[in-house]
This record gives C-alpha cells, structure tokens and sequence, in this order.
C-alpha cells in the first residue's frame, strides 16, 4: 500500500511538471526572429533586415564589434520598423556583430536571433560626401526654397522631407534633383512643421549618408 502511495505521488509530480511547460509554452507568444541578413553596407552605414512571425510591437537590435557578448554588452536600439538602415555612424573597416529580438508586449520578448557579421567598407571606398548645413529660406504658406552646401560635384541629389519627426529611412516623400537650391512646392501645406534631408548620388550603388535634418514651418 505504501508503495501505491508512492508510485501515485510520483505520477502526480510528473504530471504536474508536464502541465507547468505546457502553460508555460502557451505564454510565450513572441517567436525569435530569423534568417538575419545586411545590405547597403558603406563606410559608417548598413541596412539590416530579418524574417519574423506574427507582428511584434517592435525589435530590439543589439550590435557591437564582432564577438561581443549580447547578455552583457553591445548598443541597444529598439524600433518598430523592418528593414532598419544602422547610421550611428559606423566605424570604416570595421567587423561587426549583430543580433535582433522580437518585443511583443512588456515582458514578452523572444529570444535573441543567430549573430549575423559585417564589415563595413573603407573610408577610402566612399567617393560621394555627405551634403551639410542643409538650410531653408523664402518660406511661404505652400512653399520653401532649400539649399546646402555639398563637397564635390555630385551627379544629382535625393531630398526626403515629411512632417516633423518622421523617420527617413522608412518614410517621407522623395524628390530626384540635379539642382540646388531646390524650390519645394508640391505645394505644402499652411501652418505645418516639416522636415528635411539631403544625401548625393554620385554614381550607381555610389550613395552619401543623409544629411543632418532641417526643420521649418510653413505660414
């Protein structure tokens, strides 16, 4: 009898055991993001993107120079938007780790993805200079003439401006030009905070980084 009571506590502890990982696999809801991958990688600038499941609220990036350890060191940086151009900027001729985590909700965040490395180019690859003091005058209710002083001589430039705040590697409205200053007139509108950047287009895959942004508001 004894040994019954045995045999039948353990099978109760088993059983426990079994149902505790269960309802602790049905509270995990954010899955770990796959298939880590870089682009557009310059001297100080990559794009990162990854596979993922579900839509989290965001992700949270980590990088840091090659081999360091994500549970105790990198640069953290959380963002809702997929691909994620990293500007900080980077170091030229520089090999870097990268990992990425889903954050689904406070205090439900996947596990870390597999380390994806890059080395971004060297300062010497980099023809096409980044445009500065971008500046912006002869604002009126609908328009602004923007100007910027650029080292080199450039092929053309892309401008991107939005309302204030907006994100430039995922938003904005994109104009081509090979002139500068550059008369904004869509026509904007009244009354409005924008902002703007600048980068040049030297030649094909031959990008600068943007600009500093500018910000102005119409009459």
């Amino acid at each position: 009898m004894k040994k019954f009571k045995i045999f039948t506590a353990l099978l109760l502890l088993v059983a426990l055991i079994a149902c505790k990982k269960s309802n602790d696999a049905d509270t995990t809801t954010c899955a770990a993001p796959t298939l880590p991958t870089v682009t557009a990688i310059t001297a100080t600038t990559a794009t990162l993107n990854w596979a993922h499941t579900n839509t989290p609220l965001q992700w949270q990036i980590k990088y840091g120079a090659q081999g360091f350890n994500v549970n105790k060191a990198g640069i953290s940086i959380f963002t809702p938007t997929i691909p994620y151009t990293l500007n900080p900027p980077l170091t030229p001729a520089t090999n870097y780790d990268y990992y990425v985590r889903a954050v689904c909700a406070s205090g439900d965040a996947s596990e870390w993805s597999p380390v994806t490395t890059f080395t971004t180019l060297s300062a010497a690859s980099v023809t096409c200079a980044v445009p500065t003091m971008p500046t912006t005058s002869a604002i009126t209710a609908t328009t602004a003439l923007l100007n910027w002083t650029q080292p080199g001589t450039p092929l053309q430039w892309q401008i991107k401006y939005g309302v204030r705040g907006f994100n430039v590697n995922t938003a904005g409205t994109s104009i081509i030009t090979s002139s500068k200053p550059y008369m904004l007139n869509p026509p904007l509108t009244p009354a409005t905070a924008y902002d703007y950047y600048v980068r040049a287009i030297c030649g094909a895959g031959d990008t600068s980084a943007w600009s500093a942004v500018a910000t102005f508001t119409t009459k």
